[in-house]
């Protein structure tokens, strides 16, 4: 069974924690270094996504051969970024927006979506946010 590798917080040592929706759309909280990759694989990504006329973005879903199911994109970017794990041999596992991380940094309480999860046949885990090169 994977498992995500253990991360811990900068302040106090507190640790990471983890929200992913589960196949049958109930939400799961977690800690990172106890997280059950194929239980976040096998799921919903955890935002919405959401299409409306005059979006700026290209929201959509491919279906991917790798997994043999569809994986939601919210930007030609990031489909272009599931393209390419889609074609890489050694990905077994796509997901997106996989789950929602949240960790203290200091006084504040953090929290982010991270766009791709990419499991790999040697079991190591891939966590992926697609960036324009100017943002």
């Amino acid at each position: 069974m994977a498992r995500a590798s253990s991360q811990k917080s900068t302040t106090e040592g507190e640790t990471v924690s983890v929200r992913y929706r589960q196949a049958d759309g109930q939400f799961v909280e977690a800690v990172l270094d106890r997280l059950i990759v194929p239980e976040v694989t096998g799921g919903l990504p955890v935002r919405d996504f959401r299409w409306y006329k005059g979006r700026r973005h290209y929201s959509g879903w491919y279906h991917a051969a790798t997994v043999g199911r569809l994986v939601a994109y919210e930007s030609r970017l990031e489909l272009a970024r599931i393209l390419l794990a889609d074609f890489d041999r050694g990905v077994v596992e796509i997901a997106s927006q996989p789950f929602q991380l949240a960790g203290r940094d200091g006084d504040r309480l953090r929290r982010h979506i991270p766009d791709l999860l990419l499991v790999h046949s040697d079991g190591l885990v891939t966590v992926v946010d697609v960036k324009a090169p100017h943002a």
